[in-house]
């Protein structure tokens, strides 16, 4: 599959070396850059693992674990450049029954002498792989698909010509056979040393290839680039919007082709509300492998808070042709909490000295709803002792304040933790912190108790959960144990070795028939030695001479032919400390005095005194299988049951066996590394204690005091040995260095038992701490009317011991055009203890339109310093919505509205009204409303608010904001005897600027300054029910009498209607209210019939002369005055 499971393995590339001496380790290792160079770079694009022997390079340390790890991950091509026979390599790579790799088969390439020549004859040739070709390329689900190696010496210059071949034709862009590879390979060592070098020929003779020659390399035909959720990193894992950011590590691989073609990476992220936003997009260069990229991303608490989402795209423009497209992308979810409450003071590890000290959690939200806390106070971090406190709390956001209820015990240490109480089915995220009672007067920071120090970083040592003590780590050696039987399966000397850490220097034997003991000291891991300082045999404990060759000089060799020799070994056998590695070899083989057979050596020593009772007790539990020609091979610990016995024993006489052991060993250096300390204002002493677990003492414990500044850079200010226990800090600067950590280094490289630090403390005058509080403060709306006041007001509360000078405020907005806005606010007054500060906002909502995010942060940027700050700040969105409806204009003339080119009064009453729904933009300014009038003559007058014509009312009220205004004008000359024309032209607007109407409000209207009455008119004529009376009156006053006379056709008047009975009536149209019903002055219906009426008015004490306007054809209705009705019900 297209996967990194599946594929990634095909690019790892093994380089191995091996050289006897640093000289020649160093050629070798600069020689496997150069093909680490091809081969990364090229378009193989290889995961390169280098392990040099000998070489001060910055390469790999090789280890048996290392490499099986390797193998079980797949590896593509193995290439080992050094000493190797046809049996053996200098490094540890013999066995590849070692190593689980089903289904991932690499190339071996061995570099050296001899390390191809499977044509040697043995005995059990057809039964038993006895060449390093035979046992890697035939193991069943094991080892290697093919096997390349030279039958004969290698010469290292040569060698290096054909890897450098090698590499280039693995590295080109065709993918080949290995048969082809290999043909190619040998073609360039020849043209590069030339075709006459004889050397250049016998190498390339003598190159064989063990495999199927059709098979090809992993090489791939297009590049594959590929993301997988495990290759997205998030930390912290846990994250609140109480932190400022998170980080963020994407690694990326090609498992396909290298291509030097750039690439397009995309990172989105989908935000809680389903918004999404590119956090990243850039062309990053090619990838041959993989890659990775960090970025630091910011919380935005009141967007964040929620399940979100990453995705991340590569080749997000899909500009490369690649194997998949479908492992490109992958979306990675988590979560940021909103409602985690922190302990916040006593700080952690502080040291309180009050005995009625309270406790406070934080918020980070001081603005969430009141919900229950669950608090829990122990003297275990485990919070389950007998002595455990349980509280829960209802609180809203912000400070949680706690009173603890118990009598704080001296020098005990308390624990304590926080969550909130999670739904039905939920879990509790706590947060957790400790302290210690020490009354007095002093403060500072301890660490006394077992999980405070599980709080500090350790390197090279552990605290242990059962016993409490402080332990040294382990360090990993490795034995890897060749054996044979001479001359049958071995016949070097590196045929009988035990390699230790990588150095092949223990060989061999003096004696024959015989058992070898090497016995490793469980702290330096440095083998015994049999020989003194010039060299001379020791024959300790009887031993055999261990000077017949260097190799053999740490050999303790016994001869098992006499039992008084077998009972030497028991002798030195017990005589080995515990603890002490112990590796037992067999040397040759005696039939007469195989291994059952030296049981019988009780009779002579006691019961189950037996060289074979010590070995099968040691582990060595195959011993009774050793009846026919085998060697075996035996490491054990003394008397130590956490290290399982190994052994092996050859299947015959004509082969070998091999025996990794991995022998961890106690380490003798250690280091603690305090928690960081502080802020302090100064610095005052540092109390430390401990003890040792000998006497005479041989730990050298001494303490480095880091001082910490203000950018978190570190410098070793002071240091204090075993001997000083109590010392002065008042030297150091807490300006300069406000925070500290100690450092133990603790050695004892006699014993191994490291100093038991009990506790450190520091003691200093500290900083306050404070925190917003719901108490006291008051949260705004979400969403506000465009003009309605931004108030809210936020608390701040001291709740440590020590005052705070005036506080710095800083208050901003981030509008929707993410302009930000600095709220100006003062100092507030020093803040002393248990007191609050309180911060009023009223802020003008017009000037921040849409959606907006209100910051308030009490002590910012650092101004003061103090231990959290998480609980200083607060994030609110805030939401303004604009005015974007238009206002209401209304325009009446005597109280009525007119139609275009109406005749109105020449001293109208017009009231102009402007009404809006902004209830907080009160229509409140002149400037909302002009007033301009076109004159007869053309000319455009504005009328400005500073005379009784014009007159501005205000609105007052946002339940009815509605302002008016009073327009009183007069048109008393008049030109045309028709009547004038003028318009009135009326321009309104809202605060927020909408205008009343796309444009402005239009009417004409007419004026005749004389005052006269048109024919009146009923209507409708003829009626069934009741009829109203139409006129026009002109002029600027209305007659002060006027009735409507109703006769019948005889001259009888029957209905005399007043002016008051009417209605309203008014220079200009009228329609009245008033409408006859047909019955005369008593109420009595009148006959159906036609009847006459006419008006008589009077203004002044005159009559009014009759209007007519042009095209009036109304007189053919009437006769001497009278107009004529029809009744007809």
């Amino acid at each position: 599959p297209n996967t990194i499971e599946g594929r990634a393995w095909m690019k790892n590339v093994v380089h191995v070396t091996g050289g006897s001496d640093s000289y020649l380790g160093t050629v070798l290792c600069n020689f496997m850059n150069v093909y680490k160079g091809i081969i990364q770079d090229t378009l193989f694009g290889g995961n390169v693992h280098t392990f040099c022997k000998s070489t001060t390079g910055a390469v790999d340390e090789l280890s048996s674990a290392r490499l099986a790890e390797l193998f079980k991950e797949g590896i593509s091509m193995l290439n080992y450049f050094g000493h190797s026979s046809s049996t053996t390599l200098e490094f540890n790579l013999d066995n590849p029954q070692a190593y689980d790799n089903k289904g991932k088969y690499p190339i071996f390439y061995v570099n050296g002498c001899n390390a191809g020549n499977f044509f040697t004859f043995y005995p059990q040739r057809l039964q038993v792989n006895e060449t390093l070709s035979e046992k890697f390329v035939l193991a069943k689900d094991r080892g290697s698909i093919a096997f390349v190696a030279s039958t004969h010496f290698g010469i290292v210059n040569y060698l290096n010509l054909f890897l450098n071949g090698l590499y280039d034709v693995v590295a080109e862009s065709t993918p080949a056979t290995l048969g082809e590879t290999q043909m190619r390979s040998l073609t360039s060592l020849i043209n590069a040393a030339g075709t006459s070098d004889f050397y250049a020929r016998l190498h390339a003779e003598e190159i064989t290839f063990h495999g199927d020659p059709a098979l090809k390399v992993n090489q791939q035909a297009k590049p594959d680039y590929v993301i997988e959720e495990s290759l997205i990193t998030v930390n912290p894992s846990f994250i609140s919007i109480a932190e400022d950011e998170f980080k963020l590590k994407v690694k990326m691989m090609n498992i396909g082709r290298a291509s030097n073609d750039s690439l397009t990476l995309e990172i989105k992220r989908q935000y809680p509300n389903n918004t999404q936003e590119i956090i990243y997009r850039s062309r990053i260069k090619h990838i041959p492998f993989a890659d990775s990229i960090e970025l630091v991303i910011p919380i935005v608490p009141l967007r964040d808070k929620g399940s979100n989402k990453l995705t991340v795209f590569l080749d997000a423009d899909n500009n490369i042709d690649e194997i998949s497209e479908s492992n490109n992308t992958v979306t990675k979810e988590f979560f940021i909490f909103e409602d985690e409450a922190r302990p916040v003071y006593p700080y952690a590890f502080s040291i309180v000295n009050d005995p009625n000290q309270k406790l406070y959690a934080s918020t980070a939200n001081p603005f969430s709803i009141a919900r229950d806390y669950l608090i829990q106070i122990d003297t275990t971090e485990k919070f389950n002792s007998s002595l455990l406190v349980n509280k829960t709390i209802n609180s809203p956001g912000g400070l949680v304040e706690i009173t603890p209820g118990i009598a704080f015990q001296d020098s005990m240490v308390y624990y304590w933790r926080v969550s909130i109480v999670p739904a039905a089915g939920g879990n509790y995220q706590w947060a957790n912190s400790s302290f210690v009672f020490i009354p007095g007067t002093v403060t500072g920071f301890n660490q006394s108790h077992y999980f405070q120090h599980t709080k500090s970083s350790n390197e090279r040592l552990t605290l242990a959960d059962s016993t409490r003590k402080w332990q040294y780590g382990s360090r990993n050696n490795e034995l890897f144990i060749r054996q044979g039987i001479y001359p049958t399966s071995g016949s070097a000397d590196a045929d009988f070795s035990i390699s230790v850490n990588e150095s092949n220097f223990i060989q061999s034997a003096c004696v024959g028939y015989s058992l070898i003991f090497n016995v490793f000291d469980p702290v330096t891991f440095k083998p015994w030695k049999n020989i003194d300082a010039a060299g001379n045999n020791l024959y300790m404990y009887n031993s055999g001479p261990a000077n017949c060759g260097v190799s053999r000089n740490w050999n303790f060799e016994f001869s098992y032919l006499y039992p008084s020799t077998r009972n030497d070994m028991v002798n030195f056998m017990n005589s080995i400390p515990d603890g002490f590695y112990v590796v037992v070899r067999s040397f040759d083989y005696d039939q007469g005095t195989i291994p059952p057979t030296w049981q019988g050596d009780t009779a002579t020593y006691g019961s189950e005194n037996s060289l074979y009772h010590k070995l099968y007790s040691a582990g060595f539990l195959g011993i009774d299988s050793v009846t026919t020609p085998k060697c075996w091979t035996l490491a054990y610990r003394k008397n130590d049951l956490s290290f399982a016995p190994q052994y092996r024993i050859s299947a015959g006489l004509n082969d070998r066996i091999v025996l990794p052991v991995n022998a961890p060993t106690k380490d003798t250096l250690g280091y603690i590394t305090s928690p960081q300390f502080g802020p302090a204002k100064e610095w005052r002493q540092l109390i430390w204690r401990g003890e040792s677990q000998e006497n005479p003492i041989t730990d050298n414990p001494d303490i480095e005091i880091i001082g910490v500044d203000r950018n978190a850079n570190e410098f070793v200010v002071a240091s204090v040995d075993r001997s000083t226990q109590n010392f002065d800090l008042s030297a150091i600067d807490a300006n300069a260095f406000p925070y500290l950590k100690l450092k133990m280094r603790n050695v004892d490289s006699i014993n191994l038992t490291p100093y038991q630090l009990k506790y450190w403390r520091v003691f200093y005058k500290g900083v306050p701490e404070g925190g917003l509080t719901n108490s006291l403060s008051i949260d705004t709306r979400d969403t506000l009317e465009v003009g309605e006041p931004i108030r809210l007001a936020i608390a701040f509360k001291n709740i440590s011991d020590l005052p705070f000078d005036s506080l710095r405020v800083k208050v901003t907005i981030l509008d929707q055009s993410n302009v930000t806005h600095i709220i100006d606010i003062p100092r507030q007054k020093p803040l002393i203890i248990n007191d609050t500060v309180r911060v009023a906002l009223d802020l003008d909502s017009r000037l921040y339109p849409g959606m907006n995010t209100l910051f308030v942060e009490f002590n910012p940027e650092g101004d003061q310093l103090e231990q959290v700050h998480f609980n200083n700040f607060l994030y609110k969105n805030i939401f303004v919505r604009t005015d974007n409806v238009n206002p209401v204009l209304d325009v009446t003339f005597d109280g009525v509205h007119i139609l275009n080119r109406d005749i109105v009064s020449a001293k109208p009453k017009i009231q102009i009204k402007l009404k809006d729904d902004a209830k907080y933009l009160l229509l409140n300014d002149t400037a909302l409303a002009t007033i301009q009038v076109r004159f007869p003559d053309n000319t455009l007058r504005t009328f400005t608010y500073d005379n009784d014509t014009l007159r501005f009312i205000p609105a007052t009220a946002s339940d009815n904001n509605s302002a008016s205004v009073e327009f009183n004008p007069a048109f008393l000359s008049q030109i045309n005897p028709e009547g004038d024309e003028y318009e009135l032209i009326v321009k309104g607007k809202d605060r927020s600027g909408n205008k009343a109407g796309s444009v402005e409000f239009r009417v004409a209207f007419r004026v005749i300054s004389k005052p006269m009455i048109s024919n009146l008119l009923n209507y409708p004529n003829p009626f069934s029910t009741s009829t109203a009376f139409v006129f026009t009156l002109t002029g600027s006053e209305i007659p002060q009498n006027m009735k409507i006379q109703i006769l019948t056709v005889t001259g009888k008047i029957v209905r005399e209607v007043t002016m008051n009975e009417l209605g309203p009536v008014r220079i200009g149209r009228n329609i009245t209210e008033f409408k006859w019903d047909g019955t005369d002055q008593y109420g009595q219906k009148l006959a159906n019939g036609v009847y006459l009426y006419r008006v008589v008015t009077s203004l002044n004490g005159r009559s009014m002369d009759k209007y007519k306007s042009e095209g009036d054809n109304t007189d053919k209705f009437f006769n001497n005055g009278y107009g004529k009705m029809y009744l007809m019900r």
